[in-house]
């Protein structure tokens, strides 16, 4: 089976982030069962140039825009279907269906694309908090393909754990207010704010400013290692505002053994499982202090325990999940 796998936004090495990495998961582990997946996505920058290149293994182009190359793209590769990802891309989805090809919409995020609510269309969702969401937004039954994580890669030693608190992407919809007034009242722990990528200048140099003013947090630039985000970590903060559609970042800190402490928002009560502490998104700030407290705490060899079960769950083994997708995919194609 050969799947295209087109989106409108840029991809490794251009842009790094949770979307990007579950693209670059799943077509991993469809790669090991015999799909041949090509990735087609876009660039930043109007000087940049179009081509093909590979990525850790994944042939990909990128091209200015697209949409307009899908036709092209198509003739010569021949895909059995196209997965349409992440928000914003209906565009894609669009010249997919025009061109006549079996289409799939893969939803990462809450917000559907309304053009791809078009009768007929196959759309799996990342979690099943996502897929009741889009089946409310698209009026039909949407699947829960799961999300693929390739656990080996964020795996550390049981007594490879730090004391550190990690916060990934500060910025105000993940939460930024909320873990700053959260590291202000944990004068004596480290925290980590870790950007996904760079921000433009003005944004950046007010999170500076903000930053500066709370001496126990470091701001840390993107990582060229997703596994090298967790490296002096004892537990995660994910205070999300806005509604996750899974929260990669909790299953890859618990494939570290590192729990979670997060919001009550979206999927991540789904993701956390018993591998950490969901809380209200407008619990007090004491009320995060103590969670964090508790696992950085003497019972912290028992919570990095329950972070391992969690990713050890048969429901996020990625090749089962990975065979599932397939199994999905190769349907859809089967479509008329």
């Amino acid at each position: 089976m050969r799947v295209l796998v087109a989106t409108l936004h840029p991809y490794y090495p251009e842009h790094r982030g949770g979307a990007q990495a579950a693209i670059r998961d799943r077509c991993l582990y469809l790669r090991r069962r015999g799909v041949t997946p090509l990735v087609l996505c876009g660039r930043f920058g109007a000087n940049g140039r179009d081509g093909e290149e590979e990525w850790e293994g994944q042939p990909l182009v990128r091209v200015a825009d697209p949409a307009a190359a899908l036709p092209g793209i198509a003739a010569s590769f021949r895909p059995d279907v196209v997965s349409v990802e992440m928000g914003g891309s209906g565009p894609v989805g669009v010249a997919a269906m025009a061109a006549g090809l079996p289409t799939v919409a893969f939803q990462h995020d809450v917000g559907l694309d309304g053009a791809l609510l078009r009768p007929g269309l196959q759309v799996l969702a990342a979690s099943s908090f996502l897929a009741a969401r889009c089946a409310r937004l698209a009026g039909r039954r949407v699947a829960v393909a799961g999300s693929i994580v390739d656990l080996p890669r964020y795996t550390r030693p049981v007594a490879g754990l730090g004391d550190g608190v990690l916060f990934v992407n500060p910025i105000p919809s993940k939460g930024l207010y909320i873990a700053l007034d959260i590291a202000r009242s944990m004068p004596e722990t480290r925290f980590r704010f870790r950007q996904n990528w760079p921000l433009p200048t003005g944004p950046d140099r007010e999170l500076a400013a903000l930053v500066r003013r709370v001496p126990n947090v470091e701001m840390l630039a993107p990582a060229d290692s997703d596994a090298a985000l967790y490296d002096g970590i004892g537990a995660l903060l994910v205070p999300s505002v806005v509604e996750e559609g899974w929260g990669r970042v909790v299953t890859e800190a618990q494939a570290a053994g590192i729990p979670a402490v997060a919001a009550d928002r979206g999927a991540l009560p789904e993701a956390t499982g018993a591998g950490g502490i969901v809380l209200p998104l407008h619990a007090a700030t004491g009320a995060w202090v103590a969670a964090l407290r508790r696992l950085l705490g003497p019972e912290r060899a028992a919570w990095s325990a329950a972070a391992r079960r969690r990713v050890a769950d048969p429901d996020l083994d990625p090749g089962r999940l990975a065979a599932r997708l397939a199994a999905m995919l190769e349907a859809a194609c089967r479509k008329p």
